[in-house]
């Protein structure tokens, strides 16, 4: 089951974010097992059937993994939740 974080945790994790060039503010942070996810866009916005999980970079080994789909009505893909492992 998933674990909301504190204010002060998700101000942890977002400068993380941010340092690793995501500007966008998460709408939501949650622990879920290994990982902490951080949902960036609500994903009744996306299209059933279109997502997908790839990692965060071209040399990124065991670090965060990306969920992108296709927003409704749309071709491209944006991301909707950041992976970040504990």
């Amino acid at each position: 089951m998933p674990r909301h974080l504190t204010r002060q945790q998700e101000k942890a994790i977002f400068s993380k974010l941010k340092a690793k060039g995501f500007a966008q503010k998460p709408i939501k942070i949650t622990e879920e097992g290994k990982h902490i996810r951080a949902r960036i866009i609500s994903p009744k916005k996306f299209q059933k059937g279109t997502f997908r999980t790839i990692p965060a970079g071209k040399d990124n080994k065991g670090g965060a993994r990306l969920i992108v789909a296709r927003t409704i009505g749309k071709r491209t893909t944006k991301v909707q939740s950041i992976l970040i492992p504990r």
